[in-house]
């Protein structure tokens, strides 16, 4: 048996969370040695046009937090780059806060106009996206 689609954690499912996934570069007619490169390459464009369709509250992070990639972040929510073995799973999902805990519910809200704002930025950018329909399979969007 193979490995299924990601998915956040069930902590973060139970309040909210929106994901889209970005297929990885192709390796087919590369060399082995230039592959690292251009996925490099491909995985830094990705995150400026992933950044460039963020509301002006966000403010980069790029950095490893909690065992995900996160790409940035504001006070309520966490913008995260997860792998999906055949794609990039990308995560918007309210941030854990101690001293605030109900902000997650004020975050829910804003999810989907940011992953609005996201997807069709990175459609007009051609990316092709596709969203998780099961456990086994997603679809284009």
């Amino acid at each position: 048996m193979g490995q299924g689609n990601f998915l956040p954690s069930s902590l973060e499912g139970e309040i909210g969370y929106k994901m889209v996934y970005i297929p990885m570069p192709e390796p087919q007619g590369i060399d082995d040695e230039d592959y690292p490169a251009i996925h490099d390459e491909y995985l830094d464009q990705l995150m400026e046009d992933i950044l460039e369709a963020l509301p002006k509250s966000f403010e980069p992070v790029q950095d490893w937090i909690g065992g995900r990639y996160v790409l940035a972040q504001n006070g309520v929510t966490d913008i995260y780059l997860a792998d999906n073995i055949w794609s990039y799973a990308l995560v918007i999902h309210p941030r854990f806060c101690d001293y605030f805990p109900n902000h997650r519910y004020l975050a829910v809200r804003h999810l989907s106009p940011i992953y609005k704002r996201i997807v069709e930025k990175l459609k007009e950018y051609h990316y092709e996206l596709s969203v998780r329909t099961s456990s086994w399979t997603s679809a284009q969007i």
